[in-house]
């Protein structure tokens, strides 16, 4: 009698573990289906769309609405979102110490962070950084110039 419990233990868990294995694979093929449908209406506003649209903005406003169905718990943060954190709560940077917007297509100065490399290599706020190890920093959407 125990060999047969035994046996029908075993059988049975194989049919377990066949049913999670249809259940995560329907799962990823669902979630496959649906980033594919998102990043085509993703591809189509930003070809087609009467007006411009901020790819990032548009992007940020997706995680949101997607994060905000879940609970008032969940967040998405951005990595400039960490790093100012970072900064705020541990006082440190990363890279050379100062604040920067991308304005056209030039990485701009906005504050050099006193005692960083920034500052003491005299870099002031409109100072347009225009290569970086001899490679061109035009059209660069984001560069860290942060230092610890």
């Amino acid at each position: 009698m125990k060999k047969a419990l035994i046996i029908f233990t075993v059988v049975l868990s194989g049919f377990i573990g066949m049913g999670a294995a249809v259940y995560n694979n329907d799962k990823l093929f669902e979630i496959s289906k649906n980033i594919e449908i998102f990043s085509n209406l993703f591809k189509e506003l930003n070809t087609y769309y009467v007006d411009d649209i901020d790819p990032s903005k548009l992007m940020k406003v997706g995680i949101d609405a997607m994060v905000e169905t879940l609970d008032p718990y969940t967040n998405y943060f951005s990595e400039t979102q960490i790093e100012t954190w970072r900064y705020l709560t541990e006082g440190k940077y990363e890279g050379i110490g100062a604040n920067v917007q991308t304005i056209g297509d030039e990485i701009t100065i906005i504050e050099p962070y006193e005692g960083c490399p920034a500052f003491e290599a005299g870099l002031k706020a409109g100072d347009v950084i225009v290569s970086i190890d001899g490679q061109s920093t035009k059209g660069k959407i984001r560069v860290t110039l942060e230092c610890y």
